[in-house]
């Protein structure tokens, strides 16, 4: 079951968040800084729920979650870590994923509620360490287009509530990143575009693509 509602809980009994019935996946990932001497920088990102009022309803209709992007780093090889810290956006953000770039800055890419007050729609993020090691950051959206994971979806497995029929069951889950000598290129998925499954026509997820010069 869910820990002391860390999250509110799908219809499917598994981690979700406001007013959504997707599974929470993609926790995050380990990072590696290409310039650091003798290879012992590191970071740890991941996301978690700590920043919402606890305990959280565990009816997603009725919850208020609060997920913030989450990092600690190390200096010597994992033997020590920093404090975690997270990236201050109101709303939810999910789905991190971090590589460090050419010049020692970590990049962290990510799932982004902060851009829609109703914490519904999610656009994605990139947020860029403002100098190496620091983890303090400057962010930029860098999709398009927002999109709706709590209706409307094409692949809906059926309406929970009625003010939000046909939610979507997972919003595909992963972002990735990588960074190149003059350009950081991101992947995601969203639901922008609109299509018809089974006879059911809805939102439908395709994955997305963006080279970011790198400064």
């Amino acid at each position: 079951g869910l820990l002391e509602h860390d999250y509110p809980a799908s219809a499917g009994d598994v981690q979700t968040l406001h007013d959504s019935e997707f599974n929470l996946d993609g926790m995050g990932n380990v990072a590696a800084d290409p310039t650091s001497a003798g290879g012992g920088h590191f970071a740890i990102v991941w996301y978690d729920d700590r920043n919402a009022a606890h305990p959280v309803n565990a009816d997603p209709y009725a919850a208020v979650t609060d997920a913030d992007i989450i990092v600690s780093q190390t200096f010597d090889g994992g033997r020590t870590w920093s404090a975690p810290k997270a990236i201050a956006e109101p709303n939810d953000q999910i789905m991190p994923w971090a590589v460090y770039d050419a010049h020692g800055r970590l990049r962290i890419g990510f799932l982004d509620r902060s851009y829609d007050p109703a914490n519904l729609d999610y656009g994605v993020t990139l947020a860029t360490e403002t100098s190496p090691g620091s983890l303090r950051f400057s962010t930029a959206k860098i999709s398009t287009a927002l999109s709706n994971p709590t209706k409307n979806d094409s692949a809906t497995l059926g309406t929970v509530n009625a003010a939000f029929p046909n939610p979507a069951p997972s919003i595909g889950d992963y972002t990735g990143l990588a960074a190149g000598p003059s350009s950081i290129y991101a992947m995601w998925t969203d639901m922008r575009n609109v299509s018809c499954v089974l006879g059911h026509c809805g939102f439908t997820q395709n994955a997305y693509f963006s080279a970011i010069p790198d400064p």
